[in-house]
């Protein structure tokens, strides 16, 4: 009988000292979350040992385990709804920088169109003032003649 007395001693102190070590923890860890998967890991520690020290903890030790429980889930659930908030952040700030560096590129190319047409611009209105300085007057008359009779040119 000897044996199973110490047996049931040892497990009476395992569930008291992961009691006194997972809830402080899981508190502690409450205010200050940490990354996904820590609260799930000890989580499953404390769900897994529960069963083996439930009866040697008496009334007292086993709403430790459940309260130990509750926190250690809370703390799971804080931490994966504060990861997906962090993403959701860093994506909405990525976009944004995305949408800028599109409308700087946008407004690099409306800057470079409008040039160009500025430059065809100029470029026309020199040809056509050269045209009108050298056979304008000349090739014009025969255009206005031709139409007036109904002939091509």
């Amino acid at each position: 009988m000897g044996v199973k007395k110490w047996i049931k001693y040892v497990a009476a102190v395992f569930g008291w000292t992961i009691i006194g070590v997972c809830l402080p923890w899981g508190i502690w860890w409450y205010c200050h979350i940490p990354t996904p998967g820590k609260g799930g890991l000890l989580l499953a520690l404390v769900a897994t040992v529960m069963p083996l020290v439930w009866e040697d903890v008496r009334e007292i030790g086993r709403a430790g385990l459940i309260l130990t429980l509750v926190v250690l889930f809370a703390v799971e659930y804080r931490a994966i709804d504060k990861e997906h908030k962090d993403y959701a952040e860093e994506q909405s700030m990525a976009r944004e920088e995305e949408r800028k560096s599109f409308q700087t590129l946008l407004d690099e190319q409306k800057t470079d169109v409008s040039r160009i047409l500025e430059r065809e611009d100029q470029h026309f209105k020199e040809t056509f003032d050269a045209f009108l300085k050298e056979d304008g007057p000349r090739e014009f008359s025969l255009l206005c003649s031709a139409q007036q009779t109904g002939s091509v040119v």
